[in-house]
């Protein structure tokens, strides 16, 4: 069954690491409509893929599409994003570049968790999230 009302999401990037904005999408709709954190962990050295339609290419110059991207997830409170090898280029694809938080280590992640939520959350884990989806409703 899908993530639904938690106050933490959990989604793996692993089988596609280099479109790990799948992920985020996915994670956000499992998130409490009060308000959650989406968790991403993407393990991948490659960083993300340049898309032709979405992608950002510099600072005057973007693909035909990049305006219609989502640009607002209000139920996220943060994304909290473990990369070792973050790819802040593509920062955009994450969500809102605002609520992104990079952490370099799991127990970093389980820090600020812990330091909203305490010891007891209602959490959700997505294997893998760049290879599923689940209709919103």
């Amino acid at each position: 069954t899908p993530a639904r009302d938690k106050d933490i999401v959990i989604v793996n990037a692993n089988a596609k690491a280099t479109e790990a904005s799948i992920a985020t999408g996915l994670g956000a709709l499992g998130v409490k409509k009060a308000g959650g954190d989406v968790v991403l962990i993407d393990l991948t050295r490659r960083g993300q893929c340049t898309h032709y339609l979405y992608g950002y290419f510099g600072k005057f110059f973007n693909g035909r599409l990049v305006g219609s991207m989502a640009t607002s997830q209000p139920e996220v409170r943060r994304y909290l994003c473990w990369m070792p090898h973050p790819d802040l280029a593509s920062r955009a694809w994450f969500g809102e570049v605002d609520k992104q938080v990079f952490v370099d280590t799991w127990a970093q992640a389980l820090e600020l968790l812990r330091a909203s939520y305490g010891e007891y959350a209602s959490v959700s884990v997505i294997p893998d999230g760049t290879l599923c989806y689940y209709q919103n409703g």
